[in-house]
């Protein structure tokens, strides 16, 4: 793609190819451009924001977009009661919300019988392969896993995409 800033009809743009086609967001989008950024708990939905939607600076437009907040003020993923499905972001409906323990994210892995976890995380330093290693999972079931900071603090959040 060519960019020209003499072109440019706004400052922020994303925009994301999907099999649907083509959806484009703008800084005109975001209730929020230029006001303290909408920080809340854990809702019932996470978000987590495409790629060209977090380079544009746009997260908080899909925060507005699905009624919801952001997990951390400096954390991409948005969180709302609402679920909807948007061309911004993935969808999740989040099952439970733990603190980021090992042992207690091990415990409630082996209580359901996951086998085969994707792990997904932003805001924690943690490396997925090693950590998967030391969860030893065993079982039949496949889980989710998100590991972030919710207002600072780590967290996981057993989710399921909708």
């Amino acid at each position: 793609m060519l960019w020209s800033p003499h072109l440019a009809v706004v400052r922020r743009r994303a925009t994301v190819l999907r099999a649907e086609g083509l959806a484009t967001l703008t800084e005109e989008d975001d209730p929020y451009d230029g006001v303290e950024r909408p920080v809340r708990a854990v809702g019932r939905y996470l978000y987590e924001p495409d790629g060209a939607v977090i380079r544009a600076g746009l997260v908080t437009a899909v925060a507005g977009a699905v009624d919801g907040g952001l997990l951390d003020e400096h954390i991409a993923y948005v969180t709302s009661d609402a679920g909807f499905r948007t061309p911004y972001a993935a969808t999740y409906e989040v099952l439970e919300e733990l603190p980021y323990r090992e042992k207690a994210l091990r415990a409630a892995l082996r209580e359901r019988g996951v086998g085969r976890l994707t792990i997904k995380k932003r805001g924690v330093d943690v490396v997925p392969e090693q950590l998967r290693k030391r969860l030893a999972l065993r079982g039949d079931a496949e889980a989710t896993v998100v590991l972030t900071r919710v207002a600072g603090e780590g967290t996981a959040l057993l989710v399921r995409p909708v």
